[in-house]
């Protein structure tokens, strides 16, 4: 090597070496008062990263997907440790989160701390390319506590993720608040509220929609349109089930909660229930029959192969209403009570006259069965069905609380479970028995 050479060398290395600190400690110090510029001007703020309590124990919610062109690459968010992909089966998981903005830090580790996110879905055509609902408190994204919410798009099956909502949109989205359109993936929808900011020094009578609780975009995200659904204050969408076969005709489920600060919150009297348009969003009006104090939707769901079946999971008003469940044959219209409640259900997509569901229930009247349980009459009646995993050793218990059944994309015999804990189960033999493929201690 040259003399030349070493002595650029002996002062170059270090210099990079130095420039490479500034830069970390730029992007990453955090100050005296627990804050983090990031390079772009966004604050982050420390907080201790895990539960606060077992209600919020690692929550999975409706994020879990399965590639249908390769059934062994495997998606999943869980709350607080990120979104995380596997290309071997659920034998091993990589986080994939670059692109996306988290609000919070660990005040130990100084990583990245992942919210709940509760919904995402897959392009039917592409499934390299996902849509992911990060949420948080309702407001937009130029507010200080709302910055990691909206939604996001890869491209590239998790490798890089997008914004692609606008900065004076509500970045809040909820567990079944994202679907896209039939035949038209660059057109989709995302449910948000009428609700304040939920943090306790928030102004209470500002909420950030104008028109509706639907956003709809028809190319990918460049524009928005805020629906005229009208709301009432506190409402929130739940659900959106977009018909199969008349693209135009769109349900949405919904709920009017009112924030308690010092306790639980309660559901409002006064309800929107289910509402729908059949002109693609034109226009809107309520359809349902649903008796008063069952109208709040907790999960409503369509069949995926026909549209007119729908099973509704309430939001119960009063102390004196026992749990119930409801079913329609008629696309929301006319609902009739279930012979038993419900805390979570699927539609099998195999069965195409949307008649077979699988549901999981831990509000039990008397003793509880530590069972799943099948309809074969699109809701109406249920049996018991196959098992749980050994995990689940007490159906109430909130740390491994079922979230969401999703089946295998060729295989009929083959679903998966997800649930709190960040737990994935797989069956191979129509729910016989199970492999634990992730749980939250893993990551």
């Amino acid at each position: 090597m040259s003399s030349t050479r070493r002595i650029f060398l002996f002062i170059a290395l270090p210099l990079v070496a130095v420039f490479l600190l500034i830069g970390y400690f730029w992007i990453t110090d955090v100050d005296n008062s627990g804050q983090r510029k990031t390079g772009d001007g966004r604050t982050q703020y420390t907080i201790d990263c895990q539960p606060p309590d077992e209600h919020q124990w690692y929550r999975t919610d409706n994020t879990f997907l399965i590639d249908h062109k390769n059934p062994d690459t495997l998606y999943v968010s869980v709350e607080w440790k990120g979104f995380f992909k596997s290309v071997d089966g659920g034998e091993t998981w990589t986080k994939v989160v670059n692109g996306i903005f988290s609000d919070h830090i660990d005040k130990v580790t100084k990583e990245n701390c992942y919210g709940e996110y509760p919904a995402a879905v897959m392009d039917p055509e592409n499934p390299n390319r996902i849509l992911l609902a990060t949420s948080g408190s309702p407001g937009t994204l130029k507010d200080i506590n709302s910055q990691g919410g909206g939604i996001y798009e890869t491209t590239d099956g998790g490798e890089s993720w997008t914004q692609k909502i606008r900065n004076d949109m509500n970045v809040y989205s909820t567990r079944l608040g994202l679907a896209f359109k039939p035949g038209d993936t660059q057109t989709y929808y995302y449910g948000t509220s009428a609700a304040p900011a939920s943090y306790n020094e928030a102004d209470q009578t500002k909420i950030f929609v104008t028109k509706g609780i639907i956003y709809q975009t028809t190319d990918n995200g460049q524009t928005w349109t805020e629906l005229e659904t009208g709301f009432i204050k506190n409402a929130r969408l739940m659900s959106i089930m977009v018909h199969p076969s008349k693209p135009d005709t769109i349900t949405a489920a919904t709920a009017v909660i009112n924030r308690n600060i010092e306790g639980p919150n309660d559901i409002a009297a006064q309800q929107m229930g289910i509402i729908q348009t059949t002109d693609g969003g034109k226009t809107w009006k309520r359809v349902d029959n649903l008796p008063v104090g069952y109208e709040g939707s907790q999960e409503t769901k369509a069949a995926p192969s026909n549209g007119d079946n729908m099973f509704h999971i309430p939001m119960i008003q009063g102390d004196d209403n026992l749990p119930k469940a409801f079913y329609s044959l008629d696309g929301g219209k006319t609902w009739l009570e279930s012979a038993k409640h419900m805390d979570s259900v699927s539609y099998d997509p195999h069965d195409l006259s949307g008649k077979r569901l699988l549901g999981y229930s831990w509000q039990c009247m008397g003793e509880c069965q530590k069972t799943l349980w099948q309809s074969l009459d699109a809701g109406k009646s249920w049996q018991s069905f196959g098992t749980l995993p050994s995990e689940i050793k007490n159906i109430m218990d909130q740390k491994t609380r079922v979230q969401n059944i999703v089946w295998h994309p060729t295989n009929k015999s083959t679903f998966f479970m997800t649930g709190a804990g960040g737990l994935v189960w797989k069956t191979t033999d129509n729910g016989s028995s199970w492999n634990k493929l992730l749980d939250y201690g893993q990551l």
